[in-house]
């Protein structure tokens, strides 16, 4: 019988805190190691515009490996590619708004002059409206002060930046710390983590 059947023992890896579970087989009584990801699940809707395509690839290929290693959040993202050929692509997005836990919106001139954007993507996260969590980060520069461009409340929160630099304007050792910076910024809002100081 080669099934595994029983947990022995839970131990713990030493160089993270996830949980090994030592399952033991019937056919050579070897045990065999399995991890338990206990870090909290959470869904991201990616909000980006078209137009950003180029930038947007950039960035996420530079984020995933960093939102795969966070050690307190488990991150599966959606964003408008994953729509199959032939879906009703606003009820799609709609739904997946609905299933999310909070919306990355990469921010810059282009995504705040898209209507759809502000009319679907931004209220449920930004605004009288807002029900789930907002992560705003500075993808282009845009001038991000009601008085100088409609932000759609955008203004009113902490937007993401490296050094005050939108993505765009970072080259390749620049723009590996913006994504480092960025999961770890993400991880700190969706586990509620407040960065208190000493003095």
């Amino acid at each position: 019988m080669t099934e595994e059947y029983a947990v022995h023992r839970v131990g713990f890896n030493r160089s993270s805190i996830v949980p090994i579970v030592l399952r033991w087989s019937m056919a050579g009584q070897t045990p065999t190691r399995t991890a338990i990801d206990s870090r909290q699940p959470k869904r991201l809707f990616l909000s980006w515009a078209s137009r950003d395509k180029r930038l947007m690839d950039a960035l996420i290929g530079l984020l995933r490996p960093h939102l795969k290693t966070l050690s307190r959040v488990q991150v599966e993202w959606w964003e408008m590619s994953h729509i199959q050929t032939g879906e009703r692509f606003r009820q799609d997005i709609l739904r997946r708004i609905d299933e999310c836990d909070a919306a990355v919106q990469l921010i810059g001139p282009e995504f705040l002059a898209s209507d759809f954007i502000r009319d679907v993507e931004i209220p449920p996260f930004i605004g009288p409206t807002a029900v789930k969590l907002a992560l705003p980060v500075g993808l282009k520069r845009v001038p991000l002060t009601a008085s100088l461009r409609t932000t759609h409340g955008i203004d009113e929160h902490q937007v993401f930046l490296l050094d005050g630099l939108f993505f765009s304007e970072l080259r390749s050792a620049g723009r590996e710390r913006f994504a480092l910076e960025l999961a770890d910024a993400i991880q700190r809002r969706l586990t509620g983590e407040s960065e208190w100081r000493a003095l």
